[in-house]
């Protein structure tokens, strides 16, 4: 399955849409404006059902995510400390980020080391593009979606500095 992540370059609330191959509109994110800590939920685009959200912990010294679907609590991802680059990791589902999450190219392992979904900056786009293959037709792709989204937050606080 091939999704595309295309954010708006000036949204301060970070709403976006999530397409399929067509262009066809399948998930809307939505951050909240005024919150403690970032909030980015996931509607379908269609029904305009909440499928999950992403949640900051306000009042760490290192990023630190919460992601549920529905009101079940799904992973926790947070900023590691290392001397020379970021590194992240995924608690509690026992996924794993391999790759350039700074440069937009990595990809989310599963426990058995198989390739559960990569992720890939589009060049030459007018917003940051994003191509999201996922692999795993066991996997939930609202699911993937929440954890890259989580990975991103972490990303932009890391450049905003």
């Amino acid at each position: 399955m091939k999704l595309y992540m295309k954010q708006k370059l000036f949204s301060l609330k970070q709403d976006f849409n999530i397409y399929d191959h067509n262009q066809t509109p399948l998930f809307r994110v939505s951050g909240k404006l005024f919150s403690v800590g970032r909030q980015l939920r996931i509607y379908d685009a269609l029904t305009n059902e909440e499928l999950a959200y992403v949640k900051e912990s306000p009042f760490r010294f290192l990023t630190h995510l919460k992601v549920y679907k529905g009101n079940d609590y799904i992973a926790t991802i947070q900023q590691k400390m290392t001397l020379f680059k970021t590194k992240m990791a995924i608690q509690d589902i026992g996924w794993t980020i391999q790759g350039d999450f700074l440069g937009w190219h990595y990809v989310i392992k599963d426990e058995q080391n198989q390739i559960i979904a990569e992720v890939k900056a589009k060049m030459l786009s007018w917003s940051d593009t994003f191509e999201i293959t996922i692999d795993d037709t066991q996997v939930d792709p609202i699911i993937v979606l929440a954890i890259i989204l989580a990975i991103d937050t972490i990303r932009d606080k890391q450049q905003s500095g």
